[in-house]
C-alpha cells in the first residue's frame, strides 16, 4: 500500500538523541568526575578544575559567565544499566528508567551538530523560540537543574543561577514554516514523561 502522508515535524525523541547522522557531528569523550553520581543524556556539561566532566554548574553569572562547556551528553542505548520496572499495560505508571552514566565513566559528548537537549518544560515565561538563543539552568548547589535549557529569566540567585547560552547553541526548527515547534513534553507508551528541545550546536573542535 503506498504511503499517503508524512510528518511535517521531527518525531519526539529521547533526550540526548542525535538529530543528524553521526558522520555530520563532532563528538568527543569526557570522564565523569568522581564527585558526580550520574549524568543523564541531553545534559549540557562543562569541565571542572581537574579536567573531568560535570553537569553545567558554574557559579558565575552575567558578564562573568564563561564556563568551559564541553557540549551535550549523547544518548547511548547500551551505555549504562536501566532500573528495570515492569511496565503497566495500559500505561499508568512509569516503567524502566535510565539513571544516567555513572561516575568515572567516559561518555560521548556532542560539540557540533543537532541534538535533543533536556528542557525544563517551563512555559511560564513563554515557549522556547523555534529559532534562537535560549537560557540555561546551572545551579551551583544542585538545588535546581544543571545543564538544562529554559525560558526562565536570567538569575544570579545562589543555587538557582540562570544565564544565556552563547550563540554556539540555539534552538532549531527542523522544518521552517511547518508550524512544528522545536520543543515539547511527551509521555511514552510506558508512562515515562520528559521534555526536550531540538538544539543546534557549533562549538569549536576542542573544549
Amino acid at each position: 500500500m503506498p504511503q499517503t502522508n508524512m510528518l511535517l515535524g521531527p518525531v519526539p525523541a529521547t533526550p540526548g538523541m542525535l538529530f543528524d547522522e553521526i558522520g555530520n557531528c563532532d563528538i568527543v569523550t569526557g570522564r565523569i568526575a568522581s564527585t558526580v553520581t550520574a549524568i543523564v543524556p541531553g545534559t549540557i556539561v562543562e569541565l571542572n578544575t581537574n579536567g573531568d566532566v560535570v553537569p553545567l554548574q558554574d557559579s558565575t553569572t552575567g558578564g562573568s559567565f564563561a564556563p568551559k562547556i564541553v557540549g551535550v551528553v549523547v544518548y547511548d542505548p547500551v551505555g549504562g544499566m536501566e532500573s528495570w520496572v515492569q511496565p503497566a499495560i495500559p500505561a499508568s505508571t512509569a516503567s524502566s528508567t535510565f539513571a544516567g552514566y555513572p561516575s568515572g565513566m567516559r561518555i560521548p559528548i556532542l560539540r557540533r551538530g543537532r541534538i535533543w537537549n533536556l528542557w525544563d518544560g517551563n512555559i511560564s515565561n513563554g515557549a522556547l523560540p523555534n529559532l534562537g538563543a535560549v537560557n540555561v539552568l546551572h545551579s551551583s548547589t544542585g538545588a535546581f537543574a544543571q545543564g538544562v535549557v529554559t525560558t526562565l529569566a536570567v538569575s544570579a540567585t545562589a543555587g538557582h543561577e540562570i544565564d544565556i547560552l552563547g550563540a554556539y547553541a540555539q534552538t532549531f526548527q527542523a522544518f521552517a514554516g511547518s508550524g512544528e515547534p522545536s520543543q515539547g513534553t511527551y509521555t511514552t507508551p510506558f508512562g515515562l514523561s520528559y521534555s526536550v528541545a531540538l538544539m543546534s550546536w557549533t562549538l569549536p573542535s576542542k573544549p
